[in-house]
């Protein structure tokens, strides 16, 4: 049944309207109170971003770096330079930390689009772009401020120019620019991006009728490449390659150097340096496999990313069964095409799969790390169903020599699935919404802004606050962030407990003093001001003076 263009158009427009609708809706839905609070990777990042926006100075002294100190095992830098404009128009906040996943993720669904109906595939495009829409991955990933979610965006923007400049070539230097700027993303595309544009250098020789076109525009891709990199190419090479050099800067920009050995990235690019024989690779590389495997396959991820994971996954979990096969047809579909010597533009998903499949069995894979392999996989699972509505089509079409009544079937095929989609969703989104509105909240420090700030009311000037909770290694970056205190002040009474090891625990900020050593609750200074959790606090013998003011999981006490 044939369809006429400007019908199927105003059809095809019509329903993006729709997804898009829907996915900005599922994602701003309780963006203020959910999750409530924040994970102290969020916390840091937010606060250096709030203190180069500024001050241009981060906690640790870097102006405008290339990749972040943070806990000093790093923290990619572009997420913090992403989210400075919301930070100067809004203030520091959660919903400020967050909006750039946000922002991204959003825009991700429009991106998918654009990039399958510039491959000639809008139908493939509007399917992909639903499952990214109602689908938990991309949805918590809008609602956390985490670098890793920030990655495959950039990937998926770099893609989309690279297809466009089959019909314009001026296009392919933006691309490279791209893929070059999501070095700067996530420490994985160390790995992940060297190896999959040397594989599009091969691929785009199809762009040109002859070989000195060809050298002619890629050399200048390159040259957009290299000089995009060169940053974060001084920074690998100060902290990897020869690690006895020290920071530099490069054009007012701070190429880092960390403050930890076997920092965080060398844990997403290498193979466990422990392992030194055969016997041990193969041990390893069996775990990662395990690794891998849970994490796409079976969709596992930590709780508090995607919520019953084993029960929903990051794309529900019968996905698993449309993944599969999408990654069957395209394997079939390329070899059919190389056999008869035909170019198959969709290859560059398969290599695009490949490559952060290899790169998840080399690490210890989990729903960050593998990040960069996420928007392929929604293509696969898009594939299959659409390949599968075909064979419906083709199918009823035979029975009823009727290509209507095939149509019509196909169609019919498509929106059962989708129906499918909508109830897993239907399922899934009220709990994340309960879970991360109410009982996480206590793992995620909520309230403890709101205790801050009372202390501070009652607080005589320059008096002295004492704070713990569960984790006080890692609590005096909340105090920064809420407080908003100025990065040189830091830095000028800043007291490390222990400077090099795992993030970098504070004693002391001037007047605000963190505690470890829990028992000392049971004898606190006289007249001192504390802020701990509720647990914490009860360990507070009150006297008849004492004040107590409690929040949802944090107390003030002034003894």
């Amino acid at each position: 049944m044939a369809i006429a263009a400007r019908t199927m158009a105003i059809l095809r427009y019509g329903f993006l309207a729709a997804i898009l609708a829907a996915g900005i809706l599922l994602r701003v839905h309780h963006y203020d109170t959910c999750p409530r609070g924040l994970n102290q990777d969020e916390a840091s990042i937010g606060y250096d971003a709030f203190s180069i926006a500024e001050y241009g100075v981060t906690r640790n002294g870097e102006s405008f770096p290339v990749h972040f100190i943070g806990w000093g095992s790093g923290q990619a830098g572009l997420y913090h330079y992403l989210i400075m404009p919301f930070i100067k128009v809004f203030g520091l906040s959660e919903g400020s930390v967050r909006a750039g996943n946000l922002l991204a993720q959003t825009a991700s669904i429009l991106l998918f689009f654009l990039l399958m109906t510039a491959m000639g595939k809008p139908v493939l495009g509007l399917m992909g772009s639903f499952l990214i829409a109602v689908t938990p991955w991309s949805i918590v990933g809008s609602r956390w401020g985490f670098e890793a979610y920030l990655l495959p965006v950039v990937i998926l923007a770099g893609v989309f120019l690279y297809v466009k400049a089959f019909r314009d070539r001026r296009f392919l230097p933006w691309s490279f620019a791209v893929f070059a700027l999501s070095l700067y993303a996530y420490s994985t595309a160390y790995f992940f991006i060297p190896l999959f544009a040397a594989y599009l250098i091969y691929h785009a020789r199809r762009m040109f009728p002859d070989f000195r076109s060809y050298s002619r525009n890629m050399a200048i891709s390159l040259c957009a490449f290299i000089l995009v990199s060169i940053p974060i190419g001084c920074f690998f090479l100060i902290n990897v390659v020869c690690k006895s050099m020290s920071a530099m800067n490069l054009l007012g920009m701070t190429i880092s150097k960390l403050h930890q050995s076997g920092a965080r990235y060398e844990k997403f690019i290498f193979m466990d340096s422990r392992v030194h024989d055969i016997g041990g690779f193969l041990s390893r590389l069996g775990t990662y496999f395990r690794f891998y495997y849970e994490t796409i396959f079976l969709q596992r991820g930590p709780l508090w990313c995607v919520p019953e994971a084993e029960r929903f996954g990051c794309f529900y979990q019968f996905s698993t069964i449309f993944l599969v096969l999408g990654i069957l047809i395209c394997l079939i579909q390329w070899v059919r095409a190389a056999v008869k010597k035909k170019s198959y533009p969709e290859s560059i998903f398969v290599v695009w799969f490949a490559i952060a499949s290899i790169m998840g069995l080399l690490s210890e894979a989990n729903t960050f790390r593998m990040s960069a392999i996420y928007f392929v996989l929604y293509y696969f699972i898009a594939k299959a169903i659409y390949e599968t509505s075909r064979m419906v089509f083709h199918a009823v079409q035979i029975l009823t020599r009727s290509n209507r009544q095939g149509f019509v079937a196909q169609w019919s095929a498509i929106a059962m699935i989708a129906m499918l989609y909508i109830g897993q969703l239907a399922q899934f989104y009220p709990c994340y919404i309960s879970l991360f509105s109410g009982a996480y909240g206590q793992w995620l420090r909520e309230s403890l802004g709101s205790a801050i700030a009372y202390a501070d009311t009652i607080a005589a000037p320059g008096e002295s606050i004492y704070f713990t909770d569960h984790d006080p290694n890692t609590l005096y970056v909340y105090v920064l962030f809420y407080e908003k205190v100025d990065p040189r002040y830091f830095m000028k009474n800043v007291v490390y407990v222990d400077s090099r090891s795992e993030w970098r625990p504070v004693s002391e900020i001037g007047r605000f003093r963190f505690i470890f050593d829990k028992t000392r609750m049971a004898n606190p200074i006289e007249g001192g001001l504390y802020v701990a959790r509720g647990a914490d606090a009860d360990r507070i013998p009150l006297r008849p003076e004492s004040v107590r003011k409690d929040f949802k999981h944090y107390s003030v006490v002034r003894y």
